[in-house]
């Protein structure tokens, strides 16, 4: 795959995450997992960006760690969500 597919590939799990957080309830436990949701997905593309324009294989490394650690914890929340049951049911 290349970088560029890649960097389209976090962008629509990017969008696709914003929507399920737009969904969240407002309770305090759906602001609390909808921004870290939030926070942890949109990371994503600007994170790999930046490791796709490094100067150095550390750098490299460096940020593509940070990709793939935002992304188990973005799944992570993102398996709470349902069983906490804060989706609507038409999702």
């Amino acid at each position: 795959m290349t970088s560029a597919k890649l960097l389209h590939r976090l962008l629509d799990f990017r969008a696709r995450g914003g929507r399920v957080v737009n969904s969240v309830p407002d309770t305090r436990l759906g602001r609390h997992v909808a921004g870290q949701r939030v926070r942890c997905s949109t990371s994503l593309p600007p994170n790999y960006a930046d490791g796709c324009a490094a100067e150095s294989i550390d750098d490299i490394i460096c940020k593509l760690s940070i990709v793939l650690k935002e992304r188990v914890d973005s799944n992570v929340w993102r398996r709470f969500i349902v069983p906490a049951k804060l989706l609507p049911d038409q999702l």
